[in-house]
């Protein structure tokens, strides 16, 4: 399977929104999770963590006798397992889109963007913060095409709950379908509501 073709300028997004959706549904996955968490990056936060708590929390310790919580450290690490939960969900899209694509390429073109070089996109569609791993875009003719696929956020596909290409080839569908036919709105047949209860 040849690899997906990454978008790394704000103009090269722009330019396959509107020219290749001319006659096929583009499908662009924007996430801010591409890399892996750095282990150094922790480390250096932990060591200065360490050493602010060492200094703000050993007056508590003197005159309290209570022992210092290591918030900063705590919530470190809990950030760090968030962000390779993040990196893990998107790799497993990447893997499910970049099979998919051999299947749709006579009606959709899909592209990966990195929103830590592309920042652009972050305000206008809500993208590169701690609520979503990723999402997924559909446009067609340069219009953004939302899904219904009962989680309340038409606008993107921001969750992986795919068993494979056959649960996420009804949402693209149904977005080529709708792009077809001049809608900017549509609904899948598939719900999955249930994953909007388990974020």
């Amino acid at each position: 399977m040849e690899p997906l073709e990454h978008l790394n300028t704000a103009w090269d997004v722009d330019r396959r929104i509107v020219l290749d959706s001319a006659d096929k549904l583009v499908i662009v996955r924007f996430s801010h999770y591409e890399a892996a968490p750095s282990l150094h990056d922790e480390d250096n936060e932990s060591s200065a963590a360490d050493s602010s708590l060492a200094n703000t929390d050993s007056d508590d310790d003197e005159t309290s006798g209570k022992k210092p919580i290591k918030r900063k450290k705590l919530e470190s690490n809990s950030n760090r397992k968030l962000e390779m939960k993040y990196h893990t969900d998107t790799l497993h899209m990447d893997e499910l889109l970049t099979a998919l694509a051999p299947k749709v390429r006579k009606y959709a073109k899909i592209y990966l963007v990195d929103t830590t070089k592309v920042t652009e996109f972050n305000h206008m569609y809500e993208l590169a913060h701690d609520r979503e791993p990723f999402a997924v875009m559909f446009f067609f003719k340069g219009e953004h095409i939302r899904v219904d696929v009962g989680t309340g956020n038409f606008n993107k596909v921001n969750f992986f709950a795919f068993e494979s290409m056959d649960d996420f080839l009804p949402i693209v569908d149904s977005a080529y379908r709708a792009g077809m036919l001049g809608k900017t709105m549509t609904t899948t047949e598939k719900s999955f509501s249930s994953v909007s209860v388990q974020r």
